[in-house]
C-alpha cells in the first residue's frame, strides 16, 4: 500500500450507499424529539459528509434539499471522482466533492462552515492520529446549534472478533492480489483453523454463524471493514473525551430505539442503569447490556434544552409518512434487547393516520383515541415507528417540494443509468422524504423504464427490463445457477414487474419518486 493511504484499503473502491439516519430530516426529527432545536430544514443550510466515500449521501442530500449547500469529503480520489461524476450526471450544482484528508480539513481554511456534519463509519477504522484531526474538523467547521452523527463499532459486540480480524489482515498482506480478491482464501483459512478444532473458536462459539454471515457480503465492503491496518472498536467515552475539545455535548442516538432505556435494555439492568448518573458510564452499562456492535451518536454545538410550550410547538410540527411497511398480526419492534409489541390501541390509530398520508405528530395527538395520552408517549411512539421501520420523518417543505421532485428525478436517472451498466445500488431519492428509500436492483430498472415515461402496461416494462438486464451482464439466479429458460426469467421479472404496479407505486408517487 502507498504511504499516503495510511494503511486504508484503497486498491479497491468501498461499496456506494445511503444511510436514512446521516439524512438532515432524520437527525432534525431526533434533535426535537430528544429535546434541542433542530436546523431549520426549510432554510438555506450547509451539510458536510466526512469521509463520503462514493458520495450516495451527500448527492441524496444535494438533490432532495435544492436550497442545501452540501460538501462531501474523502481522502480516496477513486471516490471522489466517482461523486463528481454521478453529480454532473445529475445535474446537481449545489454538492462539492473534495479529495482532501482529515488533518487538512483540521488546519486549513478553504472550507465552510456548517450545519450539520456526518461521519458513518470512519472513526473505528482510522489511526489515533486521524481520529484527532477528525474531532479537531468538527470543532472548527461545526456552527453553534450545529448538529454531529458519529457511527463507528462498539469493543461491546467486537471483542471476539479482533484476533480473527488481526488474522485476516496478516493474510491479506501477505497476498499480492487486489484486497478484495484475498477474502475467498481468507475464509478458507478461517474454515480450516474452525474444523480443525482450533480452541479459539470452541471459546467464542458465535463466531461460526458471523462468518457465515460475513460469507454473504460484497468483498468490497469486507476489505474496507476488516483488512485496513487500523481498526479499533470503542467504547462511548473514548469518544466522549475525544469530543470535549470540539465544545459539542451528546444528545442522544440515531438509532432511535436505543433513546429509550426499556428497549435498549433488559428490564433487569434498569435500575443499574438508573444509579447511574455520568453519561458515559450510562452509555458503557447500556453498551454491555445489549453486548453493543455499532453506535450513531449524536452531538450537538450548544445543548441547552428547548423550553416547554417550544418543544411542544416543534413536536406538533414533526410530520411522519408512512414508509410501506405492513402490519402482520401485531405492531412489533425488534431492538437492541429482542422484538416488543405494541399496544394495538395505541398504535393501530398512528399507523392508520400515517398510511392515509403525511401527518404531524400534534395532528396524531387529536385523534380521538389518544386525546387523552401524553406528549412523552408521541415522543416514544416517534422512536419505535422511525427504528422499527414503519414511518419517516418528512424532510422537505411544501415550498421547496417541486424542486426536489425534480432534482431527485435527476438523480434517479442516474442511479438507473449506473444499474444498467451493472453498477449495484441499492436505494433511489425520496423527495418527500428528503432521504431514500431501499431498492432492490430489479425494482430499480422497472421504476427507471417508468421514469422515462414507458406506460405503465406489464408486458412492456418486461421487455424493457429484460433488455436492460441483459445489457448490464446480470443473470437471473435459480438455486445460485445463472437461469437459462427464457420463458421462466420472463416470469420472475413479470413478478417483480407486478409487485411495482400493485404495490409500490402507490407508495412511490406519495414520496415524489414517480409522477
Amino acid at each position: 500500500m502507498a504511504r499516503w493511504d495510511h494503511g486504508y484499503v484503497t486498491d479497491v473502491a468501498y461499496t456506494t450507499n445511503a444511510y436514512q439516519e446521516t439524512m438532515p430530516s432524520w437527525l432534525a426529527t431526533c434533535s426535537v424529539l430528544l429535546g434541542f432545536r433542530p436546523t431549520d430544514l426549510a432554510a438555506p443550510f450547509r451539510y458536510a459528509d466526512l469521509g463520503c466515500g462514493n458520495g450516495l449521501s451527500a448527492l441524496i442530500v444535494a438533490a432532495t434539499y435544492p436550497r442545501a449547500e452540501v460538501w462531501g469529503f474523502d481522502f480516496n480520489p477513486a471516490h471522489i471522482e466517482n461523486a463528481r461524476a454521478m453529480a454532473a450526471r445529475s445535474g446537481l450544482t449545489n454538492v462539492h466533492f473534495e479529495d482532501v484528508s482529515f488533518e487538512a480539513l483540521a488546519h486549513g481554511d478553504s472550507s465552510p462552515q456548517f450545519d450539520i456534519i456526518v461521519s458513518h463509519g470512519v472513526l473505528s477504522w482510522i489511526s489515533l492520529e486521524n481520529r484527532q484531526y477528525l474531532t479537531e474538523a468538527i470543532g472548527r467547521r461545526l456552527v453553534p446549534g450545529g448538529l454531529v452523527y458519529l457511527s463507528y463499532n462498539v469493543a461491546t459486540g467486537w471483542s471476539a472478533v479482533e484476533p480473527i480480524r488481526l488474522l485476516m489482515r496478516q493474510l491479506a498482506e501477505g497476498d499480492q492480489r487486489r484486497t478484495d480478491q484475498s477474502i475467498p482464501g481468507i475464509f478458507q483459512i478461517l474454515d480450516q483453523l474452525r474444523t480443525g478444532g482450533a480452541a479459539f473458536f470452541r471459546e467464542h462459539p458465535g463466531l461460526e454463524a458471523r462468518i457465515t454471515q460475513m460469507k454473504q457480503q460484497d468483498p468490497r465492503y469486507l476489505a474496507h471493514e476488516f483488512l485496513n491496518r487500523d481498526w479499533h472498536p470503542v467504547m462511548f467515552a473514548e469518544v466522549a473525551e475525544a469530543m470535549a475539545e470540539t465544545r459539542t455535548s451528546y444528545i442522544g442516538s440515531a438509532t432511535t430505539m436505543e433513546n429509550i432505556d426499556a428497549f435498549a435494555v433488559p428490564e433487569a439492568v434498569i435500575p443499574v442503569l438508573n444509579n447511574a448518573t455520568d453519561p458515559a458510564t450510562r452509555a458503557t452499562i447500556r453498551d454491555l447490556a445489549c453486548a453493543k456492535n455499532f453506535r450513531r451518536d449524536l452531538w450537538r454545538k450548544g445543548a441547552e434544552n428547548l423550553p416547554v410550550r417550544e418543544h411542544l410547538a416543534l413536536l406538533d410540527a414533526v410530520t411522519l409518512a408512512w414508509t410501506g411497511r405492513q402490519v402482520e398480526s401485531a405492531v412489533t419492534f425488534a431492538g437492541p434487547i429482542g422484538v416488543v409489541t405494541g399496544q394495538p390501541e395505541f398504535y393501530n390509530p398512528l399507523l392508520d393516520a400515517i398510511r392515509d398520508g403525511p401527518t404531524t405528530i400534534g395532528q396524531l395527538r387529536a385523534l380521538p383515541a389518544l386525546r387523552d395520552r401524553q406528549p412523552a408517549e408521541f415522543v416514544q411512539a416517534a422512536f419505535l415507528l422511525m427504528g422499527g421501520g414503519y414511518a419517516h420523518p418528512v424532510g422537505v417543505t411544501e415550498g421547496n417540494r417541486a424542486d426536489a421532485r425534480a432534482g431527485a428525478a435527476r438523480l434517479n436517472r442516474a442511479i438507473v443509468d449506473r444499474l444498467r451498466y451493472g453498477v449495484d445500488l441499492h436505494c433511489l431519492a425520496a423527495p418527500l422524504l428528503g432521504s431514500s428509500i431501499a431498492i432492490e436492483v430489479m425494482e430499480g430498472l422497472v421504476i427507471g423504464r417508468l421514469l422515462e415515461g414507458i406506460p405503465r402496461e406489464a408486458e412492456a416494462l418486461v421487455d424493457g427490463t429484460l433488455n436492460d438486464l441483459a445489457r448490464s451482464g446480470r443473470s437471473l439466479l435459480k438455486d445460485g445457477q445463472p437461469l437459462t429458460d427464457p420463458a421462466e426469467a420472463r416470469v420472475r421479472v413479470g413478478e417483480t414487474v407486478r409487485n411495482v404496479l400493485e404495490r409500490r407505486l402507490p407508495l412511490l408517487r406519495g414520496m415524489g419518486v414517480l409522477d
